[in-house]
């Protein structure tokens, strides 16, 4: 009977973690933010403030709403709740960006909806550090990759600077012919050279991403490079776009490999060349008598060997 009590809590709990892990959803959340009722909308609201929840597709819907409240003249009790929380969870996401909305809806003649969102934008840095302290999700399994173009992938991927540049270094050492990994490359390419200010790390990693790009064989990569070159006016990052437009010209698509060289060659290549021929001759094989099988009859066939 106990057992029978400990498996029916035990499967309770598992379904309770499953359905909260499936309310944190940001599509489920972003049904819930456009709900018609309003205990559903305030939960999800401080749902996504309590667990620091950011999802682009969601700060959009939650912009989108703050935008509708901003020509409300006359606001409830109840509605001034759900604002103040709206403000709350889409400053969660501490994107500098989002500051601009706030201060935008700010300005209205609700007082108190103009100072949540005042409050809310100058929490943004607070909510910024609260994001970075957060533990990184793993990156999702590309299939068919090893786990270090894995994680070289996830590199590339992070946005920063010195994390990419070791994500490209890593992915050349690896002599990957992988048409996905160097799209990655290629997209966090385009991506790092639209940022506004570039350091250092952000330079060196535009480099060796390049360097990454030249290796591919793909002239598909052609079009990016050429944007990197007309974009950027950092000499190192000008000179390696320009060498990997020219590796890529020059190998005419073949993949460029730049590993250490393996000994293929087999024992029927050995003597493909006259002077790997060996010295010493192999020895001569000599013919042996054929065995005579005429007869008595076949000897005066020939007129020579008639009696005299």
């Amino acid at each position: 009977m106990l057992k029978l009590i400990f498996r029916v809590c035990l499967a309770t709990l598992l379904v309770a973690s499953v359905s909260w892990a499936n309310s944190l959803d940001p599509e489920i959340l972003i049904r819930k933010v456009n709900s018609p009722d309003y205990g559903e909308r305030l939960a999800a609201l401080k749902a996504i403030e309590k667990n620091l929840i950011q999802h682009e597709a969601l700060s959009l819907a939650l912009e989108e709403r703050l935008l509708q409240h901003r020509n409300t003249e006359t606001m409830n009790r109840r509605a001034l709740d759900e604002v103040a929380w709206m403000c709350k969870a889409y400053a969660v996401a501490g994107e500098p960006s989002h500051e601009i909305v706030l201060l935008e809806v700010a300005d209205t003649t609700q007082e108190i909806l103009s100072r949540h969102c005042k409050k809310a934008a100058s929490r943004l840095p607070y909510y910024y550090s609260l994001q970075q302290e957060k533990p990184k999700a793993a990156p999702p399994a590309i299939p068919g990759l090893t786990e270090e173009l894995a994680k070289a992938v996830s590199f590339v991927q992070s946005g920063d600077g010195s994390e990419q540049r070791k994500g490209a270094k890593l992915i050349l050492n690896t002599y990957t012919q992988d048409i996905r990994v160097y799209n990655y490359v290629r997209d966090a390419l385009v991506k790092k050279i639209k940022q506004p200010e570039l350091d250092q790390d952000d330079r060196d990693a535009l480099a060796w991403m390049c360097n990454c790009l030249s290796v591919s064989g793909r002239t598909r990569y052609l079009e990016p490079l050429q944007v990197i070159w007309d974009t950027t006016t950092d000499p190192k990052v000008k000179y390696f776009a320009q060498k990997a437009i020219e590796e890529l010209v020059a190998g005419q698509g073949q993949y460029r490999y730049r590993g250490p060289q393996k000994d293929t060659t087999t024992a029927a290549d050995v003597y493909t060349h006259e002077s790997n021929k060996p010295l010493v001759s192999e020895p001569k094989k000599h013919r042996l008598p054929e065995k005579d099988t005429s007869t008595a009859a076949d000897v005066y066939t020939h007129e020579s060997d008639k009696p005299l």
